[in-house]
This record gives structure tokens, C-alpha cells and sequence, in this order.
């Protein structure tokens, strides 16, 4: 959002062809990011020790990374519902 220069409270669905082009041309620098924010949420939860596939699996399941990633992925997701839902009505 800050490369498009929003806030989340500002996303909607007028800023999706933005976003789509940020998206390819970044896209893999925002892979890298996201991948090493859900790295450092890991540690956060599971600090050094090794996380069993089980764990692993529990632990996306029932949401545990949601609030310590950076951005806020059910805010996140209420957003992009919202943005999607007035585009339909569009």
C-alpha cells in the first residue's frame, strides 16, 4: 500500500488497476517480503525451537499469525471484501 501510497482505510476497488500493475512489476520483491515477514512472525511464536509440520499447519489454521505480521491480514481482508463488493455493485 505505501508503493501506491494509501492507507488501508483508503483501498478500494479504483485502486485495483494500481495495484495489479505494482503486482507484476514487484511482485517477486513482495514475495520476499512477505515470506520473510511470516519468517520473523514464526520465530516470534515458536522462538528458535524446530516447528513440526503439524505445528505448522495448526498454527495457519487457526490464525495465530494474523496479528503479528505488519499488516494486519484481517484488516486486510475486510478491506479487499469491501473494495471487491463495491466493485460488484459497480
Amino acid at each position: 500500500l505505501s508503493d501506491i501510497k494509501l492507507d488501508l482505510a483508503s483501498l478500494n476497488h479504483e485502486h485495483f488497476p494500481k495495484a495489479q500493475e505494482l503486482i507484476k512489476t514487484k511482485g517477486d520483491d513482495y514475495f520476499k517480503a512477505a515470506i520473510d515477514d511470516i519468517q520473523a512472525a514464526l520465530a516470534d511464536l515458536y522462538g528458535d525451537r524446530p516447528i513440526s509440520l503439524q505445528q505448522l499447519a495448526a498454527t495457519f489454521r487457526r490464525g495465530d499469525l494474523i496479528g503479528k505480521t505488519p499488516i494486519k491480514l484481517g484488516d486486510l481482508a475486510d478491506q479487499v471484501v469491501v473494495a471487491l463488493a463495491t466493485q460488484h455493485q459497480a
